[in-house]
């Protein structure tokens, strides 16, 4: 009788403790592609620069919209390994850990002594979007683009850095292209 009392009050506590545990755990704000975003990632992405949010698209969920595609386009084209809150959380973390122990340390160190979360997202995303340009979107503009914007522009090609130019002009543009077409098909719930 003892044991099966026992039994009872330990299934009872169990599934009090559960309920009480679920009731309070925090849900997504919003989903994009299925990527959930809970309250804090969604307050750092509805005040980031995105460069791509136009000045009729100023509504939060469309900045947390933008920035989230951003994110899965960079990590599909292996610019960006985890795209999680979490992750990047470690990550200012460390970084914030390192400055510290650089200027304990006396060496030399550049940009601010310690990031805050919005600050470090614009500059690990900008030289993410930099990496993607130069290295995924520019092998893939041909040589005959090349020529043919350079000819429609009106423009020389003089040097090797013309082009190089130029193919990073179209990649740019590719780049924001191809992020407004899938920010325009993304499956977003609210």
């Amino acid at each position: 009788m003892k044991k099966r009392t026992y039994m009872i009050g330990t299934v009872f506590i169990l599934c009090v403790a559960t309920c009480f545990l679920t009731a309070f755990q925090s849900k997504p704000v919003i989903t994009v592609n299925g990527h959930k975003i809970y309250e804090d990632e969604y307050s750092l992405l509805s005040h980031v620069f995105t460069g791509g949010v136009q000045a009729g698209e100023q509504r939060p969920e469309d900045r947390v919209t933008f920035a989230k595609v951003e994110q899965q386009m960079l990590k599909e084209n292996a610019v960006i390994e985890d795209i999680s809150y979490s992750a990047f959380c470690k990550t200012v973390e460390k970084e914030n850990e390192a400055r510290k122990k650089a200027i304990v340390a006396g060496e030399k160190i550049y940009g601010p002594k310690e990031y805050d979360t919005r600050i470090y997202y614009d500059y690990i995303y900008s030289e993410a979007k930099e990496r993607m340009i130069k290295d995924v979107l520019m092998g893939r503009i041909s040589e005959d683009e090349v020529i043919r914007v350079t000819e429609t522009n009106g423009s020389e090609l003089k040097e090797e850095e013309d082009k190089q130019y130029i193919r990073y002009q179209i990649a740019k543009e590719c780049y924001m292209a191809e992020l407004k077409e899938r920010v325009s098909k993304a499956v977003v719930k609210e």
